[in-house]
């Protein structure tokens, strides 16, 4: 999600207060961006924490020279991330466990059943 997908979603959200005055929106708006961006941000851990949750999917930012991708791996009982094995030039840089990267169903079914309202 890029910033402007943010300011845009922020835009449509606060557009729905009507009855609300100028600084009440910009603060509601300027609310929407921080919690969005938390959101984000909130679910990558540096490399140098360990998962709590060991054999868990995860997607791992990695270091190779002056480039960076991202790979699917586990992380095992015996301390490194699965796609590290024979392998010494990669470096993690941050991860995520995937499930943490995926919608929050329980959240959407509430956001299904106020539209239905």
């Amino acid at each position: 999600m890029k910033r402007e997908d943010i300011e845009k979603a922020a835009a449509i959200y606060t557009a729905q207060s009507e009855d609300s005055d100028y600084a009440e929106v910009r603060d509601v708006k300027q609310a929407f961006v921080s919690g969005a961006n938390w959101r984000i941000k909130s679910v990558w851990h540096d490399a140098s924490e360990r998962p709590k949750d060991r054999n868990a999917q995860c997607l791992v930012e990695v270091k190779s020279g002056g480039s960076s991708f991202f790979l699917l791996s586990q992380f095992y009982h015996s301390g490194g991330f699965s796609f590290m094995y024979g392998i010494n030039k990669i470096q993690p840089k941050r991860w995520a466990y995937i499930e943490d990267l995926l919608p929050n169903k329980e959240i959407k079914s509430i956001e299904n059943e106020k539209d239905n309202v």
